[in-house]
């Protein structure tokens, strides 16, 4: 198959033998017919989904984008900056790969394109000229859709729960390769600033991980059985607890002091958050978004929440 669509970009990617050639290789046959009749818009689709589907590792398609170049820029030209908002869905992982999720340990070089991962399509979608066809996402037969008569199509949209989990996957999945780019840009040497940082991202891959598995998984459930996702599982609501009411002392000192402790705790974790280090650093060094950061940023506002009881306390004695 890869030795197909090789052959397909040498000869100049035409956009009709392309859809062909992913009608015969490809596991989701909706995605060509849903392309047919708009290159502009998914001229750039096509280039990445042929190459997912043929199994191309990311090295592999790394080269080809190298030594294509040309190719590629004709591919940009025709299909814009941006992908469009509602593309066809992708297939399972490419061909070439175990057909599973993605390494829980993050990305690696030779790691296939992930299903749902856009960052790596060739190009993406022209400014559209008809303002209703802005509006209006395309329509993607869904697995329960049937064949009209007369070989027409019935065309449905994916669930929005589908659509939710999809998304949900694809941001984590971008978020670990990212984390893991940073880890690998650390430098060798095992300082006490370098092994801090690489426990802080190695903390926040491990963090996101499972949740990457759990969503891979309601979304091939979805694809191969038809079962729409658990959303009450995969999105439980927070438990809202009432916070607990804790007595502040009465003398002044023990409030001043518990504030002190407050605020240099607070300042721990802000240098954490600016620095990804306790102590403030010579150059900003922000901790990356992820569950760490979020877990920070939530321990500060209670303190700051508790600092402001205190204050009150303190006036209360006072007047």
């Amino acid at each position: 198959m890869k030795e197909k669509v090789f052959n397909w970009i040498q000869q100049g990617c035409d956009f009709n033998e392309g859809l062909t050639l992913l009608s015969a290789i490809g596991k989701n046959k909706q995605i060509a017919r849903a392309m047919a009749g708009h290159e502009k818009r998914y001229a750039g689709k096509l280039f990445y989904e042929l190459c997912k589907a043929a199994g191309y590792t990311m090295v592999e398609y790394q080269k080809i984008k190298d030594t294509l170049q040309d190719i590629v820029n004709k591919l940009d030209n025709q299909s814009g900056d941006n992908p469009p908002a509602d593309d066809p869905p992708a297939d399972d992982p490419p061909t070439g790969s175990t057909g599973d999720n993605p390494d829980t340990t993050g990305t690696s070089a030779e790691e296939p394109f992930p299903a749902d991962e856009k960052k790596e399509e060739v190009t993406s979608e022209e400014p559209a000229q008809d303002t209703k066809e802005q509006e209006e996402p395309v329509k993607v037969p869904s697995a329960a859709a049937t064949v009209k008569e007369q070989g027409q199509e019935k065309e449905g949209q994916l669930p929005a729960d589908v659509e939710k989990v999809i998304r949900e996957h694809a941001d984590l999945f971008k978020l670990r390769a990212q984390l893991h780019e940073q880890m690998a840009e650390l430098p060798e040497d095992n300082t006490e600033e370098n092994i801090k940082k690489r426990k802080n991202l190695s903390d926040s891959i491990a963090l996101i991980s499972p949740r990457i598995d759990l969503m891979f998984a309601a979304k091939e459930v979805y694809y191969n059985e038809g079962r729409l996702p658990e959303m009450s599982v995969l999105f439980p609501e927070p438990k809202v607890e009432p916070p607990a009411v804790e007595e502040l002392p009465a003398d002044p000192k023990e409030l001043k002091k518990m504030k002190k402790n407050l605020q240099s705790a607070n300042t721990k974790d802000q240098n954490m958050l600016d620095f990804q280090e306790e102590k403030k650093a010579s150059k900003p060094n922000p901790m990356p978004k992820g569950p760490k950061r979020i877990k920070l940023e939530a321990r500060i506002k209670e303190r700051l929440d508790k600092i402001t009881l205190i204050d009150s306390k303190l006036l209360e004695i006072a007047g």
